[in-house]
């Protein structure tokens, strides 16, 4: 999964702004869900 995520940056760096605050975002909510599964468990 990080090697994806490093990818989606470099991808995105291009064009920073509104994708950057996107990926932010898709990086907090898998935080959450992994917190969550952590709970869980």
């Amino acid at each position: 999964m990080t090697n994806q995520n490093e990818q989606r940056e470099i991808k995105y760096d291009s064009r920073p702004g509104i994708n950057s605050i996107f990926i932010l975002k898709m990086l907090h909510q898998e935080l959450l869900y992994l917190t969550m599964a952590d709970g869980q468990i």
